[in-house]
């Protein structure tokens, strides 16, 4: 049985991410609040998505999150990053979640909210530049 991925937000990252996991053998289903994204995102035939806030119970569970093997929120917004993984964690018991945020400073707040995996482009940045 193929692993599923639940991919929240932005255009940009989730159309990459879906890519490589879909490389990897993961079912991927995308949620984005953005018409003209999602009609991006679904000229990929092996992407199922759903045109809706990730931030709203109802919008998971028609995206199946409960049948999620990992959540990744790309959103533009850290806050609605942190809801999505959040309920995607306590409500759907999705196993690994994941959020993409460019503030270092909410990093360890993420991981203390029960967040499995908090990656900060800045600070990936910085300690490449070391």
């Amino acid at each position: 049985m193929k692993k599923r991925a639940l991919l929240a937000g932005g255009l940009h990252k989730a159309r990459p991410l879906a890519n490589m996991l879909i490389k990897k053998g993961y079912r991927v289903t995308v949620i984005n609040d953005d018409y003209a994204d999602c009609l991006i995102m679904a000229e990929n035939d092996s992407v199922t998505v759903i045109n809706g806030d990730g931030t709203l119970p109802f919008i998971l569970e028609e995206a199946n999150a409960q049948d999620a093997d990992v959540a990744i929120a790309c959103t533009q917004r850290d806050a609605n990053n942190l809801i999505i993984c959040e309920l995607c964690k306590k409500q759907f018991h999705v196993k690994k979640t994941i959020v993409l945020t460019e503030d270092p400073k909410e990093t360890e707040f993420f991981c203390q909210k029960g967040i499995d995996s908090v990656v900060c482009v800045t600070s990936v940045i910085a300690s490449n530049i070391d």
